[in-house]
């Protein structure tokens, strides 16, 4: 079999894949991602960024990294004691955001990111923006364009 429709073969997977994940609606969201539309479990997304990887592979390229750097704990040890007191929670429904955590008093959210493990704290924030966010029907795309896009910040680590 050809280098040519190892790809197709591939690429004709990675469609049925997608085209059979819009079509489940929101069910066990253990383990995998969902909105409001679609659900993919965390075996269809390790199959997915297998298949990426393949298809990457036979290209040529070197695929990303799958594995999520762990942050050193001295470096999350670091962070100044005004931020130090924050209380954080694991956002499973996220790919981005690993953990985050608020501080109604002084108005400031913490974020740390899964990629890279860098924790940003985002200042001037409402309680209701807060609220807003832990509500969300999509938790990344609202910390995005809500969170990000509205409000200063700065990485701490």
């Amino acid at each position: 079999m050809s280098q040519k429709t190892k790809i197709i073969l591939l690429s004709a997977v990675a469609v049925v894949m997608l085209v059979w994940g819009l079509g489940m609606k929101d069910g066990d969201k253990d383990g995998g991602y969902s909105d409001e539309t679609t659900y993919f479990s965390k075996e269809e997304l390790e199959a997915r960024e297998k298949t990426i990887a393949q298809m990457a592979e036979m290209r040529g390229e070197t695929p990303p990294p799958t594995v999520t750097p762990e942050p050193e704990k001295e470096e999350i040890e670091k962070l100044d004691e005004k931020y130090s007191s924050i209380p954080m929670q694991e956002i499973p429904q996220s790919f981005k955001i690993k953990q985050v955590g608020y501080d109604p008093e002084q108005q400031i959210i913490l974020a740390e990111y899964n990629m890279t493990g860098l924790i940003y704290a985002y200042f001037d924030v409402p309680q209701e923006e807060w609220d807003k966010l832990m509500e969300a029907a999509d938790f990344d795309k609202w910390f995005e364009f809500m969170i990000t896009k509205k409000f200063s910040f700065q990485q701490l680590n």
